[in-house]
């Protein structure tokens, strides 16, 4: 499997692929030619984007193959802990908390997630969680 990964262009990592939406487009044209071609999309990057994690889960549903749980602080950029510096779930502040997590696995689980076949018999999910002292 080859996971297309993308992050923001502006914000933290400044990466070549942002927003999703041309993320789903490059991976739908990709994967014509390639099966085990598909996307990797990480909670932890959709507040950096500004976009609305549900909108585009759906949209890429039929390409996902992994997903990152992470989370992120995007309200001010003077601070250490700005970006996607993936560190524990429930800092103050943060983008993502309990409630996030909650409905993210909830919209991956109505958009037929956890019941899609891939090549590695199920999709994956991992938690990236940072807990060294950079937070």
């Amino acid at each position: 499997m080859v996971c297309l990964d993308n992050s923001d262009r502006d914000v933290d990592r400044k990466a070549l692929l942002e927003p999703t939406n041309e993320t789903v487009e490059l991976a739908r044209e990709v994967h014509k030619d390639y099966g085990n071609f598909g996307i990797l999309l990480d909670e932890g990057h959709f507040p950096l984007m500004k976009e609305d994690s549900e909108k585009f889960l759906e949209m890429a549903k039929g390409l996902l193959t992994h997903i990152h749980m992470g989370n992120c602080y995007s309200k001010n950029s003077s601070k250490s802990h700005f970006g996607d510096k993936h560190f524990a779930f429930g800092i103050p502040d943060s983008d993502v908390g309990l409630e996030e997590l909650k409905v993210f696995l909830r919209n991956l689980k109505e958009i037929g997630f956890f019941g899609k076949k891939c090549a590695m018999k199920l999709p994956v999910i991992s938690f990236e969680v940072n807990l060294g002292k950079n937070r």
